[in-house]
């Protein structure tokens, strides 16, 4: 038993200290991620490293002890803060997109807390394709109507300001967005959270693509432009 406590113990250490690696620069990063780099020289010598590290990751969010997933999910915020080609070594493994969906609506509490950060820093952190694919394909739009509703006031701030993000890529796909947006039911939560004074810019600024027709506006526009 007391092998087996201290054997827990040392998990969530290692956890922890996997986490802290994360939250460092993107070489470091690289380094714990690079199994799913295309090869190349940087690859193949990171490759020797932690040949296993991102399976493993993925695989402690569904661990039968809260503590473990609260940091495996801590380690993974960190990622999805980083760069588009870390991102897509994420977003690649479907199975874990969807374990992420789950946590942030189903999960208990402070692990719930970790899963939304890191789907916040994924959509404040993805290219443009990626976030048109989370949102078509993985439909991660109405994850936010949960973050929105039981979190603290900094992460619904995050929230809002992920949300921003996608609507303001330029590259992104703003008719289907701004709808995917609005039938998961946001844009009546992002109007209550307007009244709050430290929410109220971004909610503010995300509704305005919503008051005016602006989506469909700037459809029309570039139709016009192809017509001319």
């Amino acid at each position: 038993m007391e092998r087996c406590e201290a054997s827990q113990r040392a998990f969530a250490a290692t956890m922890r200290t996997v986490g802290n690696l994360l939250s460092g620069t993107d070489k470091q990063t690289n380094v714990l991620l690079i199994l799913f780099l295309p090869h190349n020289s940087f690859a193949q010598k990171a490759l020797l490293l932690c040949p296993e590290f991102l399976p493993k990751l993925f695989e402690t969010t569904t661990h039968s002890k809260k503590i473990f997933r609260k940091e495996a999910f801590w380690a993974i915020s960190n990622i999805t803060a980083g760069t588009t080609e870390q991102i897509e070594m994420i977003i690649k493994n479907e199975d874990f997109v969807k374990r992420l969906k789950t946590a942030v609506e189903l999960e208990e509490p402070d692990v719930k807390s970790e899963a939304s950060w890191a789907m916040c820093n994924l959509f404040s952190s993805a290219s443009a394709e990626q976030i048109d694919c989370l949102i078509k394909k993985h439909e991660l739009m109405e994850s936010f109507v949960h973050i929105l509703m039981k979190s603290d006031g900094t992460l619904k701030q995050e929230a809002l300001e992920a949300i921003l993000t996608v609507l303001n890529n330029e590259n992104c796909d703003l008719e289907t967005n701004t709808k995917e947006i609005r039938e998961a039911g946001l844009v009546e939560i992002i109007r209550d959270l307007a009244k709050d004074e430290e929410l109220s810019s971004n909610a503010d600024q995300i509704l305005e693509y919503f008051s005016d027709g602006k989506g469909e506006n700037e459809k029309n526009q570039e139709n016009s432009e192809r017509e001319d």
